[in-house]
């Protein structure tokens, strides 16, 4: 099996049986109801999901960033950092396989939003077409987040070595 390919399985398996993505993706999904709760007594003919849109997009650009950064982190504080850089492969094609994996949880994060919809249409009408078009614009917000805070957690782990070795070599001001 590949680096890229053995990364990729581990995280997504990471993902979805992981209680963090799981536990910010019940937050958002609150978070972004609070909209639809106060307009909930109002006689609008159509529920209107804009504000919990940009509410759940603005959650999950941050959360998504934050989980990307926290699985490097992750990787070095169980040691296997080093050891997926040293197998077989390149170390883009983990990086890849990371970041593929963040639309696995992009997708967690916008649960909530079709969610809201359903129990809104209950009670009253629902645009589909908003609906819709607002999860897949969460998932298309929250993966490039999610990619943005794996490479910083990267690059702030290979810039962190190159410090070291440079240090240890009598550079940065020994």
């Amino acid at each position: 099996m590949s680096a890229m390919r053995a990364t990729l399985v581990r995280e997504v398996r990471r993902t979805l049986f992981g209680a963090r993505v799981w536990s910010i993706g019940a937050a958002i999904a609150l978070l972004s109801g609070v909209p639809l709760l106060a307009s909930a007594g109002s006689v609008a003919a159509q529920a209107n999901l804009g504000p919990a849109i940009s509410i759940a997009a603005w959650c999950a650009r941050v959360a998504s960033a934050l989980i990307g950064a926290a699985s490097v982190a992750s990787e070095r504080r169980h040691g296997t950092w080093d050891l997926i850089l040293a197998a077989p492969g390149s170390p883009s094609s983990v990086l890849w396989a990371k970041g593929i994996a963040m639309l696995v949880v992009a997708s967690i994060l916008s649960l909530g939003l079709p969610l809201q919809a359903l129990i809104e249409a209950m009670s009253g009408s629902v645009d589909l077409a908003a609906a819709v078009s607002g999860s897949i614009s969460l998932v298309l917000v929250g993966a490039p987040g999610g990619a943005v805070g794996l490479l910083a957690g990267a690059l702030a782990r290979a810039g962190l070595a190159a410090a070291a070795r440079a240090r240890g070599r009598g550079g940065l001001g020994a």
